[in-house]
């Protein structure tokens, strides 16, 4: 069974759904095209993982905002770059 270790505490938290790039990294997968995974510090103060679509820099610092794409249950949270 599993046990969340102290401090993996996930909430629900209401933002509107602009912020900064704190970190981007990008995977390759073998048979698929390659993708970036980033962590977005939002203006009101807390992180989220997600992913930036669309054309602009996907660069450490740049400015982002919420966009939804369907998913396989429901809609995803996915960010494009926006200028500051």
């Amino acid at each position: 069974m599993f046990r969340p270790r102290v401090g993996d505490d996930v909430q629900w938290r209401v933002s509107a759904g602009r912020g900064t790039l704190y970190a981007v990294t990008a995977v390759h997968p073998r048979d698929r095209e390659a993708y970036n995974i980033v962590l977005v510090d939002l203006d009101e103060g807390f992180r989220m993982m997600s992913t930036v679509v669309g054309g602009g820099e996907v660069a450490i610092g740049a400015r982002v905002a919420v966009t939804w794409r369907e998913g396989d249950h429901a809609p995803v949270p996915v960010f494009e770059v926006v200028d500051a």
